[in-house]
């Protein structure tokens, strides 16, 4: 009678379902591991991962350092944890005495206007900042559904959230689609900046990769 009783609260609350998933009563099924992104690269258009800059007048800012054929796009490469780890900090956000970034964690320090940038998720992003949650995502059907209020571009010794929702709110998550067979995600966002010398500019990210 214990057993049985136990194993029906344990189908209450969680069901696995495969490598990575854990599905809660109402079908959402949360993600574990890390969010691999694949790199960016340019043949025509770009494919992977990138980023865009976009202006307060919702022109895309060229980056001079850019390799991609068009330059408002910035394409990525996996770093030395290949990407977004899921229910943890990256917080490897020191910098070299020149400003560029040693966040190698999620990303491969990348060159914007001839410095690197690089990405961490910080639990603060600043002194008396708000605190943000580690990174988390949920999969519902084809949709994942992601808390990237923790993501921070660190870049010329200063400090950029780029992730959804803000620190100290709840909406809008960042959304895309899944594959639960493939594990494979594609991830689009537009995160404002405050502050800086991109003050009320507009973070444009795309990654795809796969759940590892």
């Amino acid at each position: 009678m214990t057993l049985t009783i136990r194993r029906a609260a344990l189908g209450i609350f969680l069901s696995v379902t495969a490598a990575g998933l854990l599905t809660a009563p109402a079908g959402a099924a949360k993600l574990k591991g890390t969010l691999a992104i694949n790199a960016g690269t340019w043949s025509s258009k770009p494919a992977g991962s990138w980023f865009r800059l976009a202006t307060p007048t919702g022109a895309y800012l060229d980056n001079a350092s850019s390799t991609a054929g068009n330059k408002s796009y910035t394409l990525l490469k996996p770093g030395r944890q290949r990407g977004i780890r899921l229910g943890s900090y990256q917080a490897d956000s020191t910098f070299a005495d020149n400003g560029d970034s040693k966040a190698d964690a999620i990303i491969t320090p990348t060159a914007f206007f001839g410095t690197l940038f690089g990405l961490a998720t910080l639990r603060v992003e600043a002194p008396g900042a708000r605190p943000s949650p580690a990174p988390s995502a949920t999969v519902k059907g084809k949709k994942i559904s992601v808390n990237l209020s923790a993501l921070t571009a660190a870049w010329n010794k200063q400090y950029f959230n780029q992730g959804l929702p803000k620190p100290g709110t709840k909406k809008p998550l960042v959304t895309g689609s899944y594959s639960s067979k493939s594990k494979a995600f594609k991830l689009d966002w537009r995160s404002k900046i405050a502050g800086g010398p991109f003050n009320g500019f507009t973070g444009v990210w795309h990654l795809d990769g796969k759940l590892r």
